[in-house]
């Protein structure tokens, strides 16, 4: 569950520290072309199309995303080019880049498939918090990113990185203090710090840095706020989206009370009762939508 830290130093005294002793990751390549692309206002789907070529996976995914849930419309679309075109310039930057962090891994084992598959519900599960929430603002992209800082951290030692995940149960923390104890630094702290490297969004960055310290995050702008609690809560209901057939299951209810109770529920007003629905949501749209991302 998404438990809130207590943060001590300012976040530019952490990404000091993190630059320091943290190896921050480029852009993969695809990525960063369209990302320079779609920063050109004179740019057309045709030229992004093109770079999304050089990588088959990549564009698979960005044609399944524009028929998923997120961008389903009356018709579906059958070529890149609509894709693209579907899900906006403003919107392709940001999935090329969080799509492209698979690739990140310098190996792919239970642990990497585990925080992959973890990032995947959490995005899936935005979706639903923010409907709930009578919104439409869209954290897709920040559930896939929530945990990219784990990806670099496990990259960094993996050892460290589980034995970081051992003292969790060992020791009854959270994961942020576990690996604050190890690193000296989260992977929350680590993410924004590689976010704002890669020029995302301000409010991006800082609701990932804050997302577990919802508690603290009062002087950020409204939408900041709103994205790091959506982000919290869509984390928390994550934890239990491990395996198949999703929708036979449920989350147990006291579960479901804890989240309610947390900062990142009590920031979006949600109670139990409307978590129950959210959770049932979230699971059967992983359950139909999980495998786009495999």
């Amino acid at each position: 569950m998404a438990i809130e830290q207590v943060k001590t130093d300012t976040r530019d005294d952490i990404f000091a520290r993190i630059r320091g002793k943290v190896p921050i990751p480029v852009v993969p390549v695809v990525a960063a072309k369209v990302t320079r692309e779609a920063n050109n206002p004179n740019v057309n789907a045709g030229t992004i199309v093109r770079i999304l070529r050089d990588d088959q996976a990549l564009a698979g995914r960005v044609m399944a995303i524009s028929n998923s849930a997120l961008y389903r419309r009356a018709v579906a679309t059958t070529s890149l080019e609509a894709a693209v075109v579907r899900i906006g310039m403003r919107n392709i930057r940001d999935i090329a880049i969080a799509l492209s962090t698979k690739s990140l891994n310098q190996r792919f084992g239970p642990t990497e498939k585990r925080l992959w598959d973890h990032a995947v519900a959490t995005a899936l599960a935005t979706s639903v918090v923010i409907k709930i929430c009578g919104r439409r603002d869209d954290a897709f992209v920040l559930g896939l990113l929530h945990n990219l800082g784990k990806v670099i951290l496990n990259n960094v030692s993996a050892a460290e990185f589980e034995r970081a995940e051992a003292m969790v149960s060992a020791e009854k923390i959270s994961d942020v203090d576990a690996e604050t104890k190890i690193f000296s630094f989260n992977h929350a702290e680590v993410g924004a710090a590689t976010m704002l490297e890669w020029n995302m969004h301000a409010d991006h960055v800082d609701a990932i840095f804050w997302y577990r310290s919802i508690a603290e995050a009062a002087h950020l702008s409204t939408s900041a706020k709103f994205l790091a609690a959506v982000v919290n809560v869509s984390a928390a209901l994550a934890d239990n989206m491990d395996g198949d057939n999703l929708a036979e299951h449920e989350t147990p209810l006291p579960k479901l009370v804890a989240i309610a109770r947390g900062d990142g529920a009590k920031s979006l007003g949600l109670s139990p009762e409307q978590l129950v629905v959210v959770d049932e949501e979230v699971r059967a749209l992983c359950d139909s939508e999980r495998s786009i991302y495999d």
